[in-house]
């Protein structure tokens, strides 16, 4: 088992949060405060390719790429992305 949950203050009104986290399919993490019902939650997307390369270029100083690679066959049988974005 990836995950972890635990108990926090929460930084709303410093009520009891239950909260949890994750490393797999990736780092993802929620959390919701018992009190005041204060939540957050990890949030997915995907970046388009000026995005993409622009980080490569501002942040590791890497070639731009000529399109975004594809998912693998595993993420897709997963379920974790709609099959509408790959065909994007």
């Amino acid at each position: 088992m990836s995950g972890e949950s635990h108990s926090s203050i929460c930084p709303r009104c410093g009520g009891q949060m239950d909260c949890y986290s994750d490393y797999k399919p990736y780092d993802m993490v929620s959390g919701t405060c018992l009190e005041c019902g204060f939540q957050y939650d990890t949030v997915s997307n995907l970046a388009d390719l000026a995005e993409v390369n622009s980080l490569r270029q501002d942040w590791y100083d890497l070639e731009p790429i000529n399109e975004l690679r594809k998912p693998t066959q595993e993420w897709l049988d997963s379920g974790y992305e709609p099959e509408e974005k790959v065909k994007a």
